[in-house]
């Protein structure tokens, strides 16, 4: 089985759910991937009352856990996964000047120099596929702004992996909550099956169309200056393995 050596970190938006998707991806059943150096009952005591089907606890600190995922693919490949969980503060100045923190924040940046993939997962937007959010209690509980205001959010996040990540070869944007952009499950698993029978660059296509702003002139002038040789894009959902899966199988396949 080859072994993918390239560093790949996981980060994005604050409150987007990076936690629970890598431990949905411990917990629940594979189906292409596997998370070979944690085991699921070792995940439990992040969850809230040690229970496995419960939320888990907010992330306080900068945390770095390696991961090695398995791939089934046309041949076996493993990736090695820097997954760094920071708190949703890390990005305000306030929180970068504490001393107290100063060594958190001096390796996440060595870190990110470091990689040569991103997944970076991101919070939808209240229009995102066709989706008309107007719950209140939902927008405030998931934090999903207008398009206006992800398109500038966005612009920041590119700002950042530009500055940040100078040897940054793949970024897999990821929708994630794509669960609150389908009106039912079903309607979620059956876009996870059209989904899973495209290929990469037509998968990618696809989401790019339906769910990202691909009118929006800040959107398509920030993507148009990502310095990366490959740019896809995902949806993402805990409530969809292959999901999950996708954006980690891309990565198997050509790193």
């Amino acid at each position: 089985m080859r072994l993918a050596v390239s560093e790949v970190i996981l980060i994005g938006d604050r409150a987007v759910g990076k936690t629970q998707s890598v431990m949905e991806l411990i917990v629940s059943t594979p189906e292409k991937l596997s998370i070979m150096n944690i085991k699921r009952e070792d995940v439990v005591s992040l969850r809230q009352g040690a229970n496995p089907s419960a939320k888990p606890l907010a992330t306080s600190t900068i945390n770095h856990q390696p991961l090695e995922m398995a791939a089934k693919l046309s041949a076996s490949r493993r990736l090695k996964v820097n997954w760094i969980d920071t708190p949703g503060e890390w990005n305000q100045k306030e929180w970068q000047d504490d001393n107290n923190k100063a060594h958190l924040f001096d390796k996440y940046k060595t870190t990110l120099q470091n990689a040569t993939a991103v997944n970076l997962l991101l919070r939808p937007f209240r229009n995102a596929g066709g989706a008309k959010i107007k719950d209140k209690k939902l927008i405030e509980e998931h934090w999903i702004s207008t398009e206006t205001q992800w398109c500038h959010r966005f612009e920041r996040w590119v700002d950042f992996l530009n500055t940040s990540c100078p040897n940054m070869r793949y970024i897999n944007f990821c929708l994630n909550k794509a669960d609150l952009l389908c009106t039912t499950p079903m309607q979620l698993k059956m876009e996870a099956s059209k989904l899973s029978g495209l290929g990469w660059q037509d998968r990618s296509d696809y989401v790019y169309g339906k769910y990202f702003c691909s009118s929006n002139e800040v959107f398509v002038r920030s993507i148009q200056s990502v310095r990366a040789a490959s740019v896809k894009f995902f949806i993402t959902s805990t409530a969809s393995r292959t999901l999950l899966e996708l954006p980690w199988l891309y990565l198997a396949t050509y790193l």
